[in-house]
């Protein structure tokens, strides 16, 4: 009788065992899609069928673009930090003592037009629109 290893031709680790019983029954190594799971797919669908398309007939209507954006912020502060050394003795790790921070927001339109604007402090209107009308 064959050990298992020897029936599927591995000859090392547990990971190329499981690269090969995946692989017989047909599943290939795949990045996973991050879904929440509050998310209502029929209430998505509803929207994408029903609702945006009122949007974009208005938009039309109205010689207006539809935005679609997205805005991060970045910080010169570390937010989650580990150190090692000899027992005893607390990591050091030096850095700038002013927190400093910019963020971005940019948009892309159906037909591909993007926009983008680095800002300091917080989103405020006039920023958005300063944006948004070129």
């Amino acid at each position: 009788m064959k050990s298992v290893p020897e029936f599927l031709g591995v000859k090392d680790r547990l990971t190329n065992y499981l690269r090969v019983i995946t692989s017989k029954i047909g599943d290939t190594p795949q990045k996973t899609v991050k879904r929440s799971y509050e998310r209502c797919s029929k209430r998505v669908q509803k929207w994408l069928n029903e609702e945006y398309p009122a949007i974009e007939q208005k938009a039309h209507k109205e010689g207006a673009e539809i935005h679609w954006g997205d805005e991060t912020g970045m910080c010169n502060q570390a937010q989650v930090g580990r150190g090692y050394a000899p027992k005893g003795k607390t990591p050091v790790r030096d850095r700038k003592g002013k927190k400093e921070s910019i963020n971005m927001i940019s948009t892309v339109t159906k037909l591909g037009e993007i926009r983008f604007m680095f800002y300091e402090g917080s989103m405020k209107k006039n920023k958005l629109l300063g944006l948004l009308q070129g």
